[in-house]
């Protein structure tokens, strides 16, 4: 994962190397904690982030995608959020459920080579609603994306 949509930014196999190792070196620094934004004002909170997956063959992955509701730990406060593709398919949205522990998730399949390789990245954009009944405090979730080899 990279932070901001890279996408565009990556014509070659080189410069998806150059972005995939330095998403490998925030990753490991972060240690699987990220805080994506901090909330404020009376907008929804939105940001992007980027998906890269990389494969040594040109058969394409499915990448699917879970989350765990976003939450106060320890209390019963949620807030719903969404994530979807920039430009394609809403891939997670718990906005009309928040307290489910498992809101839908879905799939897509990577779609992008360099050399009969795959490269693929995905912007994904993040959405939690402005929500004015919010209790104040530092909201958690895990979101999880998986591949399956085709």
């Amino acid at each position: 994962m990279a932070e901001g949509n890279i996408v565009s930014t990556i014509t070659t196999n080189h410069e998806f190397e150059t972005e995939y190792e330095k998403a490998a070196n925030f990753l490991s620094a972060q240690f699987n904690d990220w805080e994506i934004a901090s909330g404020g004002g009376f907008d929804d909170n939105v940001g992007v982030f980027s998906v890269m997956v990389k494969r040594n063959s040109s058969s394409h992955i499915n990448v699917g995608v879970t989350g765990t509701p976003l939450k106060i730990e320890g209390s019963d406060n949620y807030l719903g959020y969404k994530l979807e593709i920039v430009g394609g398919d809403i891939i997670y949205d718990s906005t009309l459920d928040p307290s489910s522990s498992y809101a839908q998730g879905a799939s897509y399949t990577t779609n992008k080579l360099f050399a009969s390789n795959v490269r693929d990245t995905k912007a994904i954009q993040y959405t939690i609603p402005f929500d004015n009944a919010a209790s104040y405090g530092d909201y958690s979730a895990m979101i999880t994306f998986t591949i399956e080899l085709e």
